[in-house]
């Protein structure tokens, strides 16, 4: 299976020094061009830099030829990595966080899963703590309902060790 990447989720995990489950849940991660771009802008966190340089398990790859036309509406990272993703589609799962991105991801019928569901599988192999990962993302820029949060936090108390 081919992993791809957009800028979010590789930031939000770099910014609560969760980076680390990457290789363990996914092995490699592709990232097009434009997305390697965005982690290496001057906004960028420098956590997001710091990994980025340091990540063995990443690889990148040239930007489509054209992006899908259902893409316009998105930064460039975002466009890139949906029309790589459509390329691959089936053998692939998308990191994506955006909501309208993630509204395109759903239309396409593409895999998906965002930094709280990593965060969640990787507690739930025992990865990492679940409420000081989710306690770390909540004191970024990133938005998560305590709904949400709880109903995941029932979850893993029900999976099997």
């Amino acid at each position: 299976m081919v992993v791809i990447s957009d800028t979010s989720v590789l930031s939000a995990l770099a910014e609560i020094e969760a980076e680390g489950i990457l290789p363990k849940l996914a092995g490699e991660i592709v990232v097009t061009e434009a997305v390697y771009e965005e982690c290496l802008a001057a906004g960028a966190p420098a956590a997001l830099k710091t990994m980025m340089a340091n990540a063995s398990w990443l690889i990148r790859v040239a930007n489509p030829a054209t992006n899908l036309p259902e893409t316009a509406s998105l930064d460039p990272g975002e466009a890139s990595a949906i029309s790589y993703a459509w390329l691959q589609r089936d053998q692939m799962l998308l990191l994506v966080d955006d909501a309208d991105a993630r509204k395109i991801c759903q239309a396409l019928q593409l895999r998906i899963i965002g930094t709280v569901g990593l965060i969640f599988e990787a507690a739930a192999q025992g990865l990492l703590d679940f409420d000081v990962s989710i306690g770390r993302l909540q004191r970024t820029s990133f938005r998560i309902s305590n709904t949400v949060i709880n109903e995941l936090r029932k979850k893993l108390t029900v999976i099997p060790p």
